[in-house]
């Protein structure tokens, strides 16, 4: 993703970063790296995210760089309806993006990272 920004709407003062807080600059988020590990027992994928501050030319080097690790527990669709229904809810759809014709399954697998879930009282 990439955000057109400037370092007042980021908090940045003067000591943080040098440069104008009137000043455009780009931040790149990067959610994930090839290389991040996924623990197929505990179920908990580590995976990187980084944010990039820039000018608003992207001309190197970047103004500050933060990246960090992130465990996230990964859930099937079968835990996700019992966790559901211990709750007093039940599952009404799931869907594999933010598009209501495109239900349960993306048709490239690879793609298929996220899963949303529509629930309801029971």
């Amino acid at each position: 993703w990439d955000v057109e920004t400037n370092a007042a709407e980021l908090g940045y003062g003067k000591d943080d970063i040098d440069v104008d807080a009137d000043k455009k600059l780009m931040l790149f988020i990067e959610y994930g790296q090839p290389g991040d590990m996924f623990d197929p027992v505990a179920q908990v994928l580590n995976r990187t995210v980084s944010l990039t501050l820039t000018n608003d030319d992207n001309t190197p080097p970047p103004l500050k760089r933060i990246e960090e690790c992130v465990p996230m527990r990964q859930h099937t669709a079968q835990e996700i309806d019992l966790l559901a229904r211990l709750s007093g809810l039940r599952v009404c759809a799931m869907h594999s993006n933010f598009e209501l014709s495109a239900p349960e399954s993306n048709p490239d697998p690879a793609e298929d990272y996220r899963l949303l879930t529509v629930l309801r009282r029971a």
